[in-house]
């Protein structure tokens, strides 16, 4: 699924590379799971035009809100890094 070309396509495509690059360093082990809680809660709790234009992809949203609960002793850290490597994949999905 590509984006259409745009002002606000540009800004989700890096939003979406900011996102990939993120989880990417969390499965090195280079990011912990407080700072990925920490910048999914803002990506939602600000009202940002990247977010907006992130759903209108049809990105999955939920998939993504999955990254606030990284904190929370109930998700394994197999199951973490699951959630990030279909984030890793789905973005890179939408990029291409």
């Amino acid at each position: 699924m590509g984006l259409r070309h745009s002002s606000s396509s540009t800004h989700v495509k890096e939003f979406l590379k900011e996102i990939r690059e993120m989880y990417q360093s969390y499965l090195k082990g280079n990011i912990s799971n407080e700072e990925i809680s920490n910048h999914t809660v803002s990506w939602f709790v600000l009202d940002d035009e990247r977010y907006k234009e992130l759903i209108k992809v049809d990105f999955r949203i939920k998939e993504l809100r999955a990254g606030m609960d990284f904190t929370s002793p109930s998700i394994t850290e197999e199951r973490k890094k699951l959630i990030a490597k279909e984030l890793i994949k789905r973005i890179d999905e939408i990029l291409n």
